[in-house]
């Protein structure tokens, strides 16, 4: 009987444990608005009133002057591709980052002629600790 009072209490304590590291603990993925870590949204999206959306449909919804920052990290559709050209043929921008090799289908999809070459970008020169993090300067300037 001690022994099940004991599991049952070890349990009850893992629990409550779990549940207070879920929900204090900030959000570690990619490119999320609740990551406040580097690889977040959260500064960008308070920074620019940026909204997140959750199906490129309703991203490309509300055409003008919008930018749209599409990572594909699946293939898409034919009808997220015609999406995104009425998009961009509507006067939005567009900025494609590639990481899987799925953000050539959109620059097919737009008719460009050009590609991700599939390699990293590294730069030796101008980065932050190492080549594989580059930096790009003077760029602060212009979006204010």
């Amino acid at each position: 009987m001690k022994l099940l009072n004991l599991v049952g209490i070890a349990l009850v304590v893992t629990l409550f444990v779990s549940w207070l590291s879920i929900a204090f603990y900030p959000s570690a993925q990619d490119f999320m608005r609740a990551n406040p870590f580097w690889n977040g949204l959260r500064d960008f999206s308070e920074r620019f009133e940026a909204d997140m959306a959750p199906s490129i449909d309703q991203a490309t919804a509300q055409r003008g002057d919008g930018v749209l920052i599409a990572i594909p990290y699946l293939p898409y559709s034919d009808d997220e591709l015609s999406h995104i050209a009425g998009f961009v043929a509507a006067g939005g921008s567009l900025l494609l980052m590639d990481d899987y090799g799925y953000g050539n289908q959109v620059l097919s999809a737009l008719g460009l002629g050009i590609e991700f070459s599939g390699e990293p970008l590294l730069d030796p020169y101008i980065n932050y600790r190492n080549q594989w993090l580059p930096l790009a300067n003077g760029l602060a300037t212009e979006l204010r």
